[in-house]
């Protein structure tokens, strides 16, 4: 796409857009004493809490943590039902009429995400 060359890196590296994934785990702390152990103790509490949330975590646990009011979530839930295969709910989450402005010739992302996944149930 010719006119992302004058886009940010982000944008051009995948050739339409990117996306962000969603926060697992967000705690802030601080440190007493900065004591060796008490930095061991916090970044163990920390890999804890991300290996509990990546051998229980689910797609939908992602998708539900997606709900913040970010313009991009809709957008986000599609991608990630796409991954699981689950064209209904993605085409569900992408919405009917609206645009997210990241277009290629005269169709928007949103647009190919909706012929995509209309074709995927047999109704394209």
């Amino acid at each position: 796409m010719e006119s992302n060359s004058k886009q940010p890196v982000s944008l051009r590296a995948v050739g339409a857009f990117a996306l962000f994934g969603v926060t697992v785990f967000e705690k802030r702390t601080e440190l007493k004493n900065w004591s060796l152990d008490e930095l061991k103790e916090t970044i163990a509490e920390y890999v804890a809490h991300f290996h509990k949330s990546i051998e229980e975590g689910t797609i939908d646990d992602f998708v539900n943590g997606l709900d913040d009011g970010n313009s991009s979530n809709d957008l986000k839930k599609a991608i990630y039902y796409i991954h699981e295969e689950r064209y209904r709910e993605a085409l569900d989450a992408i919405g009917k009429e609206q645009k997210f402005n990241y277009i290629n010739g005269c169709i928007d992302v949103k647009d190919s995400i909706r012929k995509f996944l209309l074709k995927q149930l047999g109704q394209a």
